[in-house]
């Protein structure tokens, strides 16, 4: 498209291999061992009780995706880039919808996704195409097995003709192409709930995506709590929830996009329109929250919003460099990414055989007033009693970082479920009870910025600076001993050691602002 509204206005590395259980009593350690960390597409054509977003996930695992530009001798990053980065599915968005050069580049079964079909554009809803028509061009045919996600459109207002013809358009794709996740992505506020609630009826997605940008023109949160990003992934999460009917008998998933982009200042430079000049570089903090909050909520689908160099077409997006600067050199940005997408890889067996629960607010303070920080408007202060079952009763956080001015921030708690309906071969032993697993996941979510936020070396809203300690009281459920928790850098599990208090029992964890960590109980 030639313009971008909303949004587009302002612009793995872990080995694949098995690691054995940890320490479960019994007959369960020979039953309960791990998968390996790169998915595999082969369960795509096995019989399943699962839904075709459960399924897909299950087999593709998590998704980061990036959108990079298709072929024809424009910038894209090549393999080495795009192998250091870790992101695991390159998002075409531009005529002709992909990218041979960089696709034979990467290894065999690399996932790969579209953004904006059918077209490349904007839909108009006076002008849509035949929703019968295969878009997909021979290239594309050739790796269809392959294609992981199909945004048609972006960013289009609710209109009920498009509506109508998103479901012929997706009922289409599953039949031809049904292994491949259908979708359209909203900006924020797009779509009204009651909108929102016929578009799933009608159109039957497999999930639902959007769009926002938290430190636009240089935007702070009190107290580094991104109140917006619990309120959207709380919407965005309840109707998946509640799925197509709006009765929780078809959840779908969810997702949003991360930040590939400098952002707009605060106020124009030299007189010129802030839009012109983006050149407010996102903190550690602040780059890594995104992703572990939409885990935590029980988000399955991630997209990079891009990865690009210099200008195409004299768009104004493209000049604000991030991942790479002019040259095509990494940018500590990038690295960051780096560490990011490899604890997506060491997550995503567990994540995808789970689903979300719960999810609950443990609010910290405003460091300048020591006032508590917003309440949400999607999730409530965490509770206990918010799910029983998941054996979590307390969570109590320590700043041991040097910002907030040593005030404790929030975390964020998602409790989870081993998904049902699983066969043998799609939970792969990966849950210690592919019945009854009960998980929780906390993220540190103190997000701040750096100090000079016009520096992309700047410090200050580091993972270290915004480190929290956060002691964890548990209490264990019926039936189940012991408490794992996921190693985010290869996937192994490491028992927990809790100390006893009557029946309850406690641990303690340290997590970097933005980052989260998952437990299983066995």
């Amino acid at each position: 498209m030639t313009t971008f509204p909303s949004r587009r206005s302002v612009l793995g590395l872990v080995a694949a291999g098995t690691a054995a259980a940890v320490g479960i009593p019994g007959s369960a350690a020979a039953a309960w061992r791990r998968s390996p960390n790169v998915p595999g597409p082969e369960l795509l054509d096995a019989g399943s009780a699962l839904s075709r977003p459960d399924r897909v996930f299950i087999a593709r695992g998590l998704m980061h995706g990036a959108w990079v530009r298709s072929e024809g001798g424009e910038w894209y990053p090549g393999a080495g880039l795009w192998k250091q980065s870790g992101f695991n599915a390159p998002t075409f968005y531009l005529p002709s919808l992909w990218n041979g050069p960089l696709m034979q580049s990467l290894p065999e079964n690399t996932p790969w996704a579209v953004a904006r079909a059918p077209l490349a554009t904007n839909l108009d809803p006076a002008k849509l195409p035949d929703p019968q028509a295969e878009w997909l061009t021979s290239p594309m045919l050739a790796a269809k097995d392959d294609l992981f996600t199909a945004c048609f459109g972006d960013e289009e207002p609710y209109n009920d003709a498009l509506t109508q013809w998103f479901a012929a358009a997706y009922a289409r794709m599953h039949r031809d192409h049904p292994n491949v996740l259908v979708h359209n992505n909203q900006a924020v506020g797009q779509y009204n709930d009651t909108q929102m609630r016929t578009y799933l009826k009608t159109a039957r997605p497999d999930l639902i995506t959007f769009d926002q940008y938290y430190w636009q023109r240089a935007r702070y949160w009190p107290g580094g709590s991104v109140t917006q990003l619990y309120n959207l992934n709380g919407r965005y999460r309840r109707h998946a929830v509640a799925g197509l009917d709006g009765d929780g008998v078809s959840p779908i998933a969810f997702g949003q996009y991360t930040c590939g982009f400098r952002l707009q200042p605060a106020e124009p430079i030299d007189g010129k329109d802030p839009k012109y000049l983006r050149r407010y570089f996102v903190s550690e903090s602040q780059q890594h929250i995104v992703s572990f909050a939409t885990w935590a909520f029980g988000g399955k689908w991630l997209d990079l919003f891009r990865w690009d160099l210099g200008a195409h077409d004299g768009e104004w997006e493209s000049d604000g460099l991030f991942l790479t600067d002019e040259n095509g050199k990494p940018r500590v940005q990038l690295n960051r990414y780096t560490e990011l997408n490899t604890s997506l890889r060491a997550l995503s067996p567990y994540l995808t055989r789970l689903r979300t629960r719960y999810v609950g607010l443990v609010n910290g303070k405003v460091g300048e007033t020591g006032a508590a920080t917003p309440a949400s408007t999607e999730i409530s202060a965490f509770a206990a009693s918010g799910d029983g079952g998941s054996g979590l009763l307390s969570v109590v956080a320590k700043n041991v970082g040097t910002t907030n001015n040593g005030a404790p921030g929030d975390v964020l708690v998602g409790t989870f479920r081993a998904l049902p309906g699983m066969s043998d071969a799609e939970a792969a032993g990966v849950l210690p009870d592919k019945a009854n697993t009960p998980g929780f996941m906390l993220v540190n979510a103190l997000a701040v910025a750096n100090k000079d936020v016009y520096d992309p070396n700047s410090t200050g809203g580091s993972g270290d600076d915004t480190r929290q300690q956060l002691t964890v009281t548990v209490l264990p459920p019926a039936g189940k001993t012991n408490l794992y928790q996921v190693d985010r850098y290869n996937g192994a599990l490491k028992s927990v050691g809790l100390s006893s208090s009557g029946t309850q029992k406690k641990f303690t964890v340290t997590a970097k602002g933005g980052q989260g960590e998952l437990y299983l109980w066995a």
